[in-house]
């Protein structure tokens, strides 16, 4: 064999080692090396921070919401898990509502807007909606920009009722709806540390202009007093109808926030435990995780109902889906995400010895079995940053990748991870993409100072690099698997 010909053996041995390293970093449910610091994002920011939200920007970007200690808080990342310094202050936004509000949910908007719902404190309990521009300013076209409402109930004397919000929708005409539960505290026990007195499932529904919307059902409050209600999640169908679960009911309503009688019984449906999360698939389907038990433990569930409020008993085992183990004392699924093949990704919080406790996921086939080919026998445990680190929401992204937002260090600092997803997309990588935020930047090569120029996409910032002469053959590519090309050059 010659000489060049054994250069030529080499070279395809080396770019076949590249094809099989790839082939295993992208094994289903493993830690995506290319997001943040090994694929872990991990932000000490004070306590209370928890983060119980996610959504992914149709370019990539993810945008992270939840607890800033006592105000509202929103992160954005490139998709490389860097900050995007085009979002607020350096990709941090922070939002005083009368200096005690918490995030519970988020939505991005088709143009972009962010809207945020949780709740805040002004004598008692309110709701709390913020909308956000895409750049992170308040929008302030929708009621200014924040908008806080009071439960509509009156409480016994000297009680007050409280409106806690737990989830929130955007519906495709742009209005907003969200969800809780109104509630009141025995006297002298503000926030109901030995129980409720009453809690009562409670909707709002604004318009686009933040304004209630007074068409929804009385006078733009969906009130349910005859059933006790927390942990509220909700989805809205194309056809405008509105799933709401809470406890162990599921609700279907008309647009205009009456029940929707041909759903199950009445217009309730019964879930097989405490509903935690709900989506809607695009065939109709309704799907829910919720809190189940196995082997005297804690375990994870989802059930998949009909359009019509019956258990789709061609799921699971009539219906449902129980998966014990995660932890030495069980695991919780607190939320749920759909991939574009109809494969069903679960998140939640595994528990170990003390506060050791880490983020779970699983990921099912469309009939409800476990894929076991994601992560280890079809779990993927992961610990962000110190004890107590609960995963609280998921999301896929357009790769199939799933990312997971929660809290670490012992309440105090949000956690955020991205898994990858095998064999569901091919994720292309834009060539020239030198600060990895998915686009080609704009870039030249000087040969004859050997000099590098581009212009990154994420912040328009011109970086310039010496590395190379006028007789090298520039290779660049991402060669540390980080998701940015790096600057390369071939001397024959």
């Amino acid at each position: 064999m010659s000489f060049r010909s054994q250069i030529n053996f080499l070279v395809i041995l080396l770019f076949q080692s590249f094809a099989i390293n790839d082939v295993l970093a992208r094994q289903p449910g493993s830690i995506d090396a290319t997001f943040g610091h090994g694929g872990i994002v991990a932000r000490s920011i004070g306590s209370p921070s928890i983060s119980k939200a996610v959504a992914i920007q149709s370019d990539g970007k993810i945008v992270q919401s939840g607890w800033f200690a006592t105000r509202f808080g929103l992160i954005r990342y490139n998709p490389n898990g860097e900050l995007d310094p085009s979002f607020g202050n350096n990709g941090v936004v922070s939002t005083n509502i009368n200096n005690w509000a918490f995030i519970n949910s988020m939505m991005i908007q088709d143009d972009g807007g962010i809207v945020a719902a949780g709740f805040s404190y002004d004598g008692k309990q309110i709701a709390a909606i913020a909308r956000y521009k895409s750049n992170g300013a308040l929008d302030a076209s929708f009621g200014g920009g924040t908008i806080t409402t009071a439960s509509p109930l009156v409480a016994p004397s000297p009680s007050v009722f409280n409106l806690y919000v737990d989830d929130m929708a955007v519906q495709p005409d742009g209005k907003v709806i969200i969800v809780g539960q109104s509630y009141y505290c025995a006297v002298g026990d503000d926030f109901c540390d030995f129980g409720a007195v009453e809690d009562y499932l409670t909707a709002v529904r604004y318009n686009q202009d933040g304004s209630i919307d007074t068409s929804f059902g009385h006078e733009g409050f969906l009130v349910e007093t005859e059933l006790h209600f927390y942990g509220a999640r909700i989805a809205v169908r194309n056809d405008g109808k509105i799933i709401i679960t809470g406890g162990t009911s599921i609700l279907q309503y008309s647009p205009d926030g009456s029940r929707d009688t041909t759903f199950g019984d009445g217009g309730i449906a019964n879930a097989p435990n405490t509903a935690s999360d709900v989506v809607i698939q695009p065939d109709g389907k309704i799907l829910i995780s919720f809190y189940a038990y196995a082997e005297n433990r804690q375990a994870f569930g989802i059930a998949r109902f009909d359009r019509d409020g019956t258990l789709d008993l061609t799921f699971g085992n009539d219906g449902e889906v129980v998966t014990a183990g995660g932890g030495v004392f069980g695991s919780v699924s607190n939320s749920l995400a759909l991939q574009a093949d109809g494969r069903i990704v679960v998140a939640g919080t595994g528990f170990d010895q003390n506060v050791d406790w880490r983020y779970v996921i699983r990921r099912y086939d469309p009939d409800g079995t476990l894929d076991n080919s994601y992560g280890t026998d079809g779990i993927t445990r992961v610990q962000v940053g110190g004890q107590h680190n609960e995963g609280f929401a998921v999301a896929v992204d357009a790769a199939g990748r799933a990312v997971v937002a929660g809290c670490a260090f012992n309440d105090s600092g949000w956690g955020l991870i991205r898994l990858n997803g095998g064999d569901i997309f091919s994720p292309r990588r834009s060539p020239f993409d030198f600060d990895g935020d998915g686009k080609t930047d704009i870039s030249i090569f000087r040969p004859s100072a050997g000099e590098w120029w581009y212009s990154r996409s994420s912040d328009n910032a011109v970086k310039a690099v010496q590395f190379g002469t006028s007789t090298d053959i520039i290779t660049p590519g991402d060669f540390t698997g980080d998701g940015k090309a790096d600057v390369a050059f071939f001397r024959p």
